[in-house]
């Protein structure tokens, strides 16, 4: 056992952890029954690190929880709690059990070049930029992804209650005042604030307008005509306890009206193909639609969708070899682009109609571990193959998307709303509670 445990170790992330405590994390359903049996481990020399930890089976030891507690050689992991269960036949094969604490993941380089942009938060932060709150979004959660303790959670807050707004004209976030003196149509700027807020532990919103924003929003969906703004607004909504406003009658209607092709699939408002970006938004709206009202999509629907998801990730039969085997692509005939991972795995989530995924994740590990920047960190768009031979040159955006993906198989990321499983569940447990 112990040795299985060093040949596919991974840091499944709680210091600190008590026996005690483990009970009460929300990832466990509070029903269910489980029975621990506790087997620690002390100076355990893995991966080039001495490490501390404990292994929790549960289900007729079916299942095992490992938790390292210590690392001697990094002295301090400030890792944020990550409790993954796993089946016993997965520990002791040769599948990789977390890709985010792969010997091959550039962790200290990433970390280098995420930090980087945090100078999109205070103090730094004078300069004018209309995406600053979506990049202080995909930085906040990179950080957290890559277990970089944040150590500024109110300063970087109060920074942003500053980027609110409530006049005449709007009510929401900009990102910066002076120059958007009476505001912008904020859309995704008021929803990425407020996955910040969320991502930064904040519960209470009563330094807001909420029912201004909410009846903003409602008056915006009523008249959307791209799927991206109707997600950002009905994710508000749900996050507020107002989706009610719009109803479950007005979405499916636009849905099947507006947006869905006989024999073809979801569309962004008729307009365009398909798209995997635009698909992960319509299987984020029915999954709040689900959690709101106990919703489902036709099965024959569900199963369009699936079909063609199934046919994004990409095997060249005849270049077996090929680099971008494995990699997805988001429209027939393209090739692998990283930030397609993320969105297909997110469409997926709902989609899905077997029981594990249809994706060859062996292949996927190989393909977004090639697109790291071997130089400064991050995670590039494109394969030097398909990019005229330039080298892979990383972006905040494909590196955040990359980070993403891997958080899905890792099972630490919810993608309805993009947060960590253990925020989006309080959050939801929070709801359920209500009604």
């Amino acid at each position: 056992m112990i040795w299985a445990v060093k040949e596919s170790f991974t840091k499944f992330i709680g210091l600190g952890l008590t026996h005690t405590n483990l009970k009460s994390i929300t990832v466990f359903n509070k029903t269910e029954f489980i029975d621990f049996y506790q087997l620690d481990y002390k100076n355990i020399p893995i991966d080039s690190e001495v490490v501390d930890f404990k292994l929790y089976w549960t289900n007729n030891n079916q299942n095992v929880i490992c938790i390292c507690q210590r690392s001697l050689s990094s002295n301090k992991l400030n890792f944020p709690l990550r409790i993954n269960k796993i089946s016993l036949s997965k520990l002791l094969s040769n599948e990789s059990i977390s890709l985010l604490t792969s010997p091959i993941f550039l962790q200290k380089k990433h970390i280098r070049y995420i930090s980087h942009h945090m100078a999109y938060l205070p103090k730094q932060a004078t300069s004018y930029d209309p995406n600053r709150l979506t990049i202080i979004f995909y930085t906040l959660l990179a950080m957290y992804l890559l277990g970089v303790e944040n150590k500024e959670k109110n300063e970087q807050i109060a920074y942003l209650k500053t980027l609110y707004i409530d006049s005449k004209d709007f009510t929401g976030f900009s990102p910066h005042k002076r120059h958007f003196p009476k505001g912008t149509p904020g859309i995704s700027q008021t929803f990425f604030a407020i996955l910040n807020f969320l991502l930064l532990g904040v519960e209470d919103f009563e330094f807001i307008n909420i029912d201004k924003i909410c009846k903003n929003l409602v008056g915006n969906l009523e008249k959307c005509d791209d799927i991206r703004e109707f997600y950002m607004s009905c994710c508000v909504l749900f996050i507020f306890d107002r989706l009610d406003l719009i109803g479950l009658n007005y979405i499916i209607d636009v849905f099947e009206n507006k947006c869905f092709v006989e024999n073809l699939g979801f569309i962004n408002f008729g307009k365009g193909e398909l798209h995997s970006g635009y698909i992960s938004c319509f299987a984020s709206i029915y999954k709040l639609l689900k959690i709101q009202y106990g919703y489902e999509i036709s099965k024959n629907k569900k199963l369009l969708i699936f079909e063609w998801l199934c046919h994004r990730q990409i095997f060249k039969i005849k270049e077996q070899e090929h680099p971008g085997n494995g990699g997805f692509n988001g429209r027939e005939n393209k090739s692998a682009d990283t930030c397609y991972s993320f969105w297909n795995f997110s469409a997926m989530d709902y989609f899905q109609v077997t029981d594990k995924t249809p994706y060859d994740l062996k292949q996927f590990e190989n393909y977004i571990f090639q697109m790291q920047d071997i130089m400064k960190g991050g995670f590039g768009k494109l394969l030097p193959i398909d990019n005229d031979g330039d080298e892979i040159d990383s972006d905040l955006f494909h590196s955040f998307t990359a980070l993403c993906a891997l958080a899905v198989v890792d099972e630490i990321l919810d993608t309805t709303l993009c947060l960590p499983k253990e925020i989006f569940q309080k959050l939801v447990t929070i709801k359920l509670k209500k009604k």
